[in-house]
């Protein structure tokens, strides 16, 4: 999206953010369509609150939550 609007300089923290949960999303629905391990994928963020789960995965009852964080570098 970024070469389509001529966006060449360097990806800020605010982009890289969205950007990488994009990326995790489509990593997730292409594993899913692979070898199905949920049912539904949503995101979750009460109202009036700073608190957000980015990957809510369901499969029958069982739930998984998943927030994913972009860093400039890996750690374990």
């Amino acid at each position: 999206m970024r070469a389509a609007k001529r966006q060449f300089s360097p990806i800020g923290p605010e982009e890289r953010r969205s950007l990488f949960k994009g990326w995790v999303l489509s990593i997730l629905r292409i594993h899913n369509t692979i070898a199905p391990v949920f049912d539904d994928i949503a995101y979750w963020s009460p109202a009036n609150s700073q608190v957000e789960i980015d990957f809510v995965l369901r499969r029958e009852s069982k739930i998984l939550a998943l927030d994913a964080k972009s860093m400039k570098r890996y750690d374990t």
